[in-house]
Protein backbone atom coordinates (compact mmCIF):
# COMPACT_ATOMS: atom_id res chain seq x y z
CA UNK A 1 0.00 0.00 0.00
CA UNK A 2 2.73 2.51 1.09
CA UNK A 3 4.35 1.77 -2.69
CA UNK A 4 1.06 2.53 -4.70
CA UNK A 5 0.51 5.77 -2.93
CA UNK A 6 3.83 7.06 -3.59
CA UNK A 7 3.88 5.53 -7.26
CA UNK A 8 3.77 8.56 -9.94
CA UNK A 9 2.51 8.28 -13.09
CA UNK A 10 5.38 8.97 -15.87
CA UNK A 11 5.22 12.63 -17.67
CA UNK A 12 5.48 10.41 -20.75
CA UNK A 13 1.77 9.04 -19.95
CA UNK A 14 0.19 11.75 -17.92
CA UNK A 15 -2.59 14.05 -20.16
CA UNK A 16 -2.58 16.90 -17.52
CA UNK A 17 -0.91 18.22 -14.52
CA UNK A 18 -2.65 19.40 -11.71
CA UNK A 19 -1.55 23.37 -12.46
CA UNK A 20 -2.60 22.77 -15.96
CA UNK A 21 -6.12 21.28 -15.07
CA UNK A 22 -6.92 24.13 -12.72
CA UNK A 23 -5.93 26.51 -15.69
CA UNK A 24 -8.12 24.46 -17.83
CA UNK A 25 -10.74 24.68 -15.53
CA UNK A 26 -10.57 28.46 -15.84
CA UNK A 27 -10.90 28.09 -20.11
CA UNK A 28 -14.16 26.10 -19.53
CA UNK A 29 -15.42 28.37 -16.82
CA UNK A 30 -15.25 31.63 -18.95
CA UNK A 31 -16.26 29.99 -22.15
CA UNK A 32 -19.49 27.52 -20.56
CA UNK A 33 -22.07 28.88 -22.01
CA UNK A 34 -21.04 29.37 -25.05
CA UNK A 35 -22.84 26.77 -27.84
CA UNK A 36 -20.34 23.67 -28.14
CA UNK A 37 -18.43 24.29 -24.66
CA UNK A 38 -18.72 20.65 -23.89
CA UNK A 39 -15.65 20.12 -26.81
CA UNK A 40 -13.43 21.70 -23.93
CA UNK A 41 -14.31 18.33 -21.74
CA UNK A 42 -15.16 15.85 -24.47
CA UNK A 43 -12.22 16.40 -27.23
CA UNK A 44 -8.84 17.38 -25.23
CA UNK A 45 -6.66 14.81 -24.86
CA UNK A 46 -3.39 16.17 -23.53
CA UNK A 47 -1.89 19.30 -23.12
CA UNK A 48 1.69 20.34 -23.35
CA UNK A 49 3.96 23.50 -22.54
CA UNK A 50 7.34 23.87 -24.06
CA UNK A 51 8.96 27.04 -24.71
CA UNK A 52 6.53 29.48 -24.15
CA UNK A 53 4.16 27.30 -26.64
CA UNK A 54 0.81 25.80 -25.49
CA UNK A 55 0.31 22.98 -27.22
CA UNK A 56 -3.39 20.95 -27.17
CA UNK A 57 -4.02 17.18 -28.43
CA UNK A 58 -7.56 17.78 -29.26
CA UNK A 59 -9.83 17.44 -32.31
CA UNK A 60 -10.22 20.13 -34.47
CA UNK A 61 -13.66 20.70 -33.78
CA UNK A 62 -12.41 21.67 -30.19
CA UNK A 63 -9.41 24.02 -31.79
CA UNK A 64 -11.96 26.12 -34.05
CA UNK A 65 -14.06 26.81 -31.31
CA UNK A 66 -11.54 27.88 -29.17
CA UNK A 67 -9.59 30.10 -31.90
CA UNK A 68 -13.64 31.74 -32.15
CA UNK A 69 -13.10 32.50 -28.53
CA UNK A 70 -9.31 33.05 -28.12
CA UNK A 71 -9.28 36.61 -27.50
CA UNK A 72 -11.45 35.83 -24.40
CA UNK A 73 -9.39 33.44 -22.63
CA UNK A 74 -6.08 35.32 -23.80
CA UNK A 75 -5.08 36.52 -20.67
CA UNK A 76 -5.26 32.52 -18.83
CA UNK A 77 -2.74 31.31 -21.27
CA UNK A 78 -1.00 34.10 -20.50
CA UNK A 79 -1.47 34.32 -16.72
CA UNK A 80 -2.16 30.51 -15.87
CA UNK A 81 0.05 28.30 -18.38
CA UNK A 82 2.64 31.43 -18.64
CA UNK A 83 2.27 30.73 -22.43
CA UNK A 84 2.45 33.67 -24.98
CA UNK A 85 1.43 31.17 -28.38
CA UNK A 86 -1.16 28.17 -28.79
CA UNK A 87 -0.90 25.37 -31.23
CA UNK A 88 -3.01 22.11 -32.09
CA UNK A 89 -1.94 18.94 -32.44
CA UNK A 90 -5.04 16.63 -33.70
CA UNK A 91 -5.63 12.30 -33.38
CA UNK A 92 -3.02 10.57 -35.63
CA UNK A 93 -6.22 9.83 -37.84
CA UNK A 94 -6.86 13.51 -38.62
CA UNK A 95 -3.36 14.49 -40.68
CA UNK A 96 -4.01 18.18 -39.76
CA UNK A 97 -1.92 20.53 -37.78
CA UNK A 98 -1.91 24.32 -36.53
Amino acid sequence: MACAQNWKIPESVQTMISSHATAWKKVYERLEKEADSYLLITDLQKICINDSQLSLFCTEAMSVFLERYIADIRNIIITDFACNDVTYTFPKNSNNEK
